[in-house]
């Protein structure tokens, strides 16, 4: 169980037990706890094992600690997640709006007043799962990181606090030397579900289930914990021989011989390893390669369970165990692996290492080999977008559409309703029409997402939008719909979030819209006298709006005597509908005072040279020797240098850097501020600074931003090279 309530694992815990402290809660107010009563309802001298995992969480893991310490039966399974501490919502209103704040206010401990925040209930006995992989020889048997990668220490590792809590490390070690007992839980054709008879509960079929039965019968005619104890070795050991034997009769079809090591000695020996990537040139980034792996016994000794681990900062190609059996002496055994790297990568450089072990592995390997590899990310594309909003029935009619609903969805009518103005009012339903651009490398998978940040003050009608393969220098245009509330607080905007992005390399662009709620506005209606009207010269450049009204976002310019072709009028404002936004149901606005009538000729073009959010463009200088590898430094420094480009303003730069690895942490080591407003110098910032770099695999992260805080991210991926790997 992932989580449950307090009062619920009281509750069960009085069942079992008579008596003691069942948890303990240290907050502001003090010390608290809740005590058991008398009645139980499972005699004790019925044997009860708790089986838990990674996944037992909060009041689960109140219930397996203190039937543990209050020796209560037995725990079985891996150690819990270790959730300890309690959170509260708290509502704050800053501005207007609301938001929450979850605040830790108390930590729970187990009966003996004992920790489980990030420490978990360490079990008497581990299950260990094996997984025999679809790939031949591949598994997953001896790595244990898989299941402390889910744990809460692990996710709060990189945080500072994390180094107050140097006790955790020494409690996960010795959880991790306790007796363990390993089952197949997945074979190379699928699941390894038990064979379950008619009159058995349908829960016998989970393999852990299983055990746990047959350890608690095991445990019959012995009451106590102590007395449990001494006997679930002998337990143990009985299942495991059996598990075992399926392990080894699932490996048949590989004719790998998983004989059990048979001298203790063996698992000190020597085992050479050379491994090698099949092919030349970088890998693609999402298409798969070849490891070549040997491994040979040059010893006198028969080796038994012989197996490999890799160890990468991907995690894609960490952890992955090749399963080589039995090596006689003087065998070489060579295996052949298909790796892939996820797609969404950039450029990079890293150490791929295998250790090999003889049986369980030590403290050290018994052999070792490692291979540098370079792989090459696919062209990203680079968005850009146009949004506006689209409250005429008529200007919908014309406009784009709306995501397709899944085969089967029931989707509410939804109708366009509201005065044509281009802002919001209480009460309107409207579509936020938009346009992506795409100037980068082909996108295999582009999709817009949007979010309300504004609570009650609208409804999404949906958030995401497929469209699919985008071309370079392609383009394509989409609606969601949304509904105003009608209490909707005019002191207060519709803030939403749109973010472009490719599901397949993961480049995104996004920005936050505030839209202001105005009510009361005047409807579109039709224009008296003449359409064409030019621009005043006392007005020019005419500012040309989003909406009618004076807070929608600039999105062109007209200079003075500039002819246009007025198409209605809200109130002040008159409205726009240039040839170019044909198919896009949209109209723009200019204020009615910077207008003249008459002019001739035709009406003037809309120069959009650029989306309304364009991030800026980033241009880096080569990193690495001329001649060497790209991206492959060596020194505990380099050098990132490059300028920024933007058609109005450059903001600034930042640089960050983390070194690869669950524990690390970012680190901001450079900031520029772009002094210039106007001109040339303001819509280009060049930039040089020196990266501290850590041995291995670095993330170099360049942040740049545009007048409107409109943000390019790109990652940028340096390799420090002491000459340990070749």
């Amino acid at each position: 169980n992932s989580g449950g309530l307090l009062a619920q694992a009281v509750g069960i815990l009085n069942q079992f037990v008579t008596g003691g402290e069942l948890v303990i809660v240290h907050s502001a107010l003090g010390r608290e706890h809740q005590d058991a009563t008398k009645e139980i309802v499972v005699p004790m001298s019925v044997p009860v094992v708790t089986l838990i995992d990674e996944e037992a969480a909060s009041a689960s893991e109140i219930v397996g600690g203190s039937l543990k310490h209050l020796d209560r039966g037995v725990i079985v399974g891996r150690s819990s997640f270790g959730k300890g501490t309690v959170q509260e919502l708290r509502k704050a209103t800053p501005y207007g709006r609301e938001l929450a704040l979850k605040l830790t206010i108390a930590e729970y401990r187990v009966a003996g007043d004992r920790k489980i925040q990030s420490i978990g209930v360490i079990p008497d006995l581990q299950l260990l799962p094996i997984q025999l992989l679809d790939f031949e020889g591949v598994g997953r048997y001896y790595d244990l990181e898989r299941f402390e990668r889910q744990r809460e220490r692990a996710r709060t590792a990189h945080l500072p606090s994390a180094s107050h809590d140097a006790h955790v490390a020494a409690e996960a070690a010795m959880a991790q030397r306790g007796p363990s007992l390993r089952y197949l839980a997945y074979g190379p054709g699928g699941p390894a579900t038990p064979t379950v008879g008619d009159e058995e509960p349908r829960q016998m079929r989970d393999p852990e289930i299983r055990l746990a039965r047959q350890i608690a019968l095991g445990l019959k005619g012995h009451e106590g914990r102590r007395a449990q104890l001494e006997a679930l070795p002998k337990i143990a050991e009985g299942l495991a021989a059996s598990e075992d034997q399926a392990v080894r009769d699932a490996m048949q079809p590989w004719k790998i011989d998983w004989s059990p090591v048979d001298d203790p000695a063996d698992e000190d020996t020597a085992v050479e390893v050379a491994v090698s990537l099949l092919g030349e040139g970088p890998i693609a980034a999402g298409e798969p390669f070849t490891l070549h792996v040997e491994v040979g016994n040059s010893s006198d000794r028969t080796l038994e369970r012989v197996h490999l681990i890799t160890d990468c900062a991907r995690d894609e190609l960490d952890g992955i165990e090749l399963l080589i059996g039995k090596l006689e002496p003087g065998a070489r055994e060579s295996r052949d692996i298909e790796l892939q790297v996820m797609p969404w990568h950039a450029d990079f450089v890293d150490t791929l290492s295998l250790a090999a072990h003889v049986g369980e592995p030590g403290s050290s390997p018994d052999g070792q080999a490692s291979v540098r590899f370079a792989v090459a990310g696919a062209p990203r594309p680079r968005f850009s977008f146009d949004y506006w909003i689209i409250d005429d029935p008529r200007m919908a009619a014309k406009g784009p559409a709306r995501p397709k609903p899944e085969p089967g969805q029931i989707v509410e009518p939804f109708i366009v309703q509201g005065n044509g103005d281009g802002l919001l009012q209480p009460g309107e339903q409207v579509l936020l029409g938009f346009r992506v651009d795409n100037q980068g490398g082909v996108s295999g998978d582009a999709r817009v997402l949007l979010r309300n940040l504004s609570g009650r003050q609208g409804l999404l009608e949906e958030g995401l939008f497929d469209y699919g393969p985008l071309a370079t220098k392609a383009s394509f245009t989409g609606a969601f719909g949304i509904s105003i509330s009608p209490a909707a607080d005019p002191a207060l905007p519709l803030e939403l979030e749109l973010v472009v992005g490719d599901g397949i390399v993961r480049e995104t662009v996004d920005d936050k819209l505030p839209f202001r709620i105005i009510p009361g506005r005047d409807a579109v209606t039709e224009v008296e006298g003449a359409r064409k009207r030019v621009v005043a010269e006392s007005h020019a450049p005419a500012r040309i709006y989003n909406g009618a009204d004076a807070s929608a976002p600039v999105v062109a310019e007209l200079p003075a005597k500039a002819v246009v072709e007025v198409s209605g009028a809200a109130g002040d404002w008159l409205a726009l509908e240039p040839a170019g936004l044909a198919g896009q149901g949209r109209r723009l606005w200019v204020p009615a005072d910077v207008l003249e009538e008459g002019g001739g000729g035709s009406p003037a073009k809309l120069a959009q040279d650029h989306r309304m959010v364009d991030p800026p463009v980033l241009e880096l200088s080569p990193i690495g020797k001329e001649g060497g590898e790209a991206g492959v430094v060596q020194g505990a420094t380099v050098t990132i240098a490059g300028v920024a480009r933007h058609h109005h303003r450059v903001r600034d730069v930042v640089v960050i850097v983390r070194a690869l690895g669950p524990a690390q942490v970012e680190h901001k080591v450079f900031y520029l501020a772009n002094r210039a407003l106007e001109g040339e110098e303001a819509r280009s910032l060049e930039f040089s600074t020196e990266v501290p770099l850590a041995p291995g695999s670095n993330r170099v992260t360049i942040l740049v931003r545009d007048h409107d805080k409109v943000e390019r991210r790109q990652d940028l991926w340096v390799f420090r090279d002491d000459g340990a790997a070749e």
